[in-house]
């Protein structure tokens, strides 16, 4: 008897056992099929397939099936620093030392195999968000020439699938970076790498040569409204919503910082050997390399015999990227929508907000923002105590950080603007961008 009721007991515990297993077995199938439907549905670098609704229940779908938590692994309240600018925490942050995410160049290399786990476990967004969004969609050019994760990381914060990217890999990087951006760029069917690199040096043509390489691939795609070029150790301060909003605020115009009364006074020496004069009568223009630009400029840049001219000229010239563009914007008889009419000292209200950054002005300590993190070659890396200054700027990017000085200024401001794109989309939060429509590149625009 005793026999019989181990027997039957063990029995039980098999079956139980079996139950289990099965359960265990069976419950992750389901919600892996689950997952895989709903996220095929919205993985656009495989099917353009997608609904933009306003439904409470429909978003929340959405958010539950492409969030993924970003925190810092430090344990730093992100919030408390940026938005609070506690010193407690600040202070806590500074002292954080190891750069403890480093994802190696092996770890982009072998999760890439498998395009789907790379873009759901590195949390990128296969989903608009928004029709204002989807119905605008941007180019971004990056040029790309050292640290792979950083500039993966600023890549996952503004992909969105209806944009277009353009990857510029400096020609002297090695061959196991470039391979792993391209098998990153490889799982996003609407970022591309520009086949032939140059060798980019400061200063040089090959700095503009490389900005045009990525123009002319973005080029081709005629669905985007503005193009936006960056660099690899820059960092959004706003969200692609925000970005989108305050583009649309600008009504077209084109925007670059430049300044007349500089070229006359400081930089003339730059363009001063050239024995010919600027094609076309131009007048040339000291400015920025950093421009958000509408699709008839970058039309233009390309392909307009004046621009062609003023690149053969500008091949002699020093630092011809920050005379290009600003020349190009800043000459309205050139007739390019979205153009500043009038000379630019004429129209005040033209800030440097498509980047946040501090220059170290010798000699000059009223004209200087602080700097907290440390100066490099006259530019400051940004550190944990910039980031409230920077965040609440009416800039659009910061210039610039460094992955191995004070990361966590990158995973903060990282966190804070994954939350913010998901509370704006959640809540359908609408973004005030009355200081942009106000300004003169939008009220004093050349209209096609």
């Amino acid at each position: 008897m005793e026999d019989l009721l181990r027997m039957l007991a063990a029995l039980c515990v098999f079956v139980l056992f079996f139950l289990c297993l099965n359960f265990a077995l069976i419950t992750p199938n389901i919600v892996r099929g689950f997952t895989t439907d709903v996220r095929k549905k919205f993985s656009l670098t495989n099917r353009r397939e997608f609904e933009i609704k306003k439904d409470a229940m429909y978003r929340q779908q959405v958010f539950m099936e492409n969030y993924r938590p970003v925190r810092n692994s430090a344990g730093i309240n992100c919030t408390k620093i940026i938005i609070n600018s506690d010193q407690k925490e600040i202070t806590k942050a500074k002292q954080v030392k190891t750069q403890l995410s480093n994802l190696s160049l092996d770890y982009y290399l072998d999760i890439t195999n498998n395009c789907h786990l790379f873009r759901a476990s590195r949390g990128y967004i296969d989903h608009p968000l928004s029709k204002m969004e989807h119905e605008f969609p941007i180019a971004f050019s990056i040029l790309v020439y050292r640290d792979i994760e950083q500039v993966e990381r600023l890549m996952r914060l503004i992909y969105r699938p209806h944009n277009y990217y353009c990857i510029h890999m400096d020609y002297k990087m090695n061959k196991i970076e470039m391979e792993a951006f391209k098998k990153i760029a490889n799982c996003l069917n609407n970022v591309f790498i520009v086949k032939e690199p140059v060798n980019v040096i400061w200063g040089d043509f090959s700095l503009l040569e490389a900005e045009l390489l990525c123009m002319k691939v973005l080029g081709s795609y005629k669905q985007w409204k503005y193009y936006i070029n960056l660099t690899g150790q820059e960092f959004p301060l706003k969200t692609n919503r925000e970005i989108v909003a305050i583009l649309k605020a600008l009504d077209g115009a084109n925007v670059v910082y430049g300044s007349l009364k500089r070229t006359l006074s400081r930089y003339n020496t730059r363009w001063s050997m050239v024995k010919a004069p600027p094609p076309h009568n131009l007048t040339i223009i000291k400015g920025s390399m950093h421009v958000a630009a509408n699709r008839e400029f970058v039309d233009f840049c390309l392909h307009d015999p004046v621009s062609l001219e003023l690149i053969k000229w500008l091949k002699e010239t020093r630092i011809p990227d920050e005379s290009f563009f600003s020349t190009l914007i800043y000459n309205p008889q050139l007739g390019i929508p979205g153009s500043l009419l009038g000379e630019p000292e004429k129209h005040c209200l033209r800030p440097f907000f498509l980047r946040y950054v501090i220059w170290q002005f010798h000699g000059n300590s009223n004209l200087v923002k602080i700097c907290r993190g440390k100066f490099v070659r006259e530019v400051c890396i940004l550190g944990v105590e910039d980031l409230h200054s920077a965040y609440n700027s009416v800039g659009l990017f910061a210039n610039k950080f460094y992955l191995n000085f004070e990361h966590i200024a990158l995973d903060c401001l990282e966190e804070l603007l994954y939350e913010k794109t998901w509370k704006e989309y959640l809540e359908d939060v609408s973004i005030d961008t009355s200081y942009y429509y106000h300004l003169d590149y939008a009220k004093m625009q050349l209209k096609a």
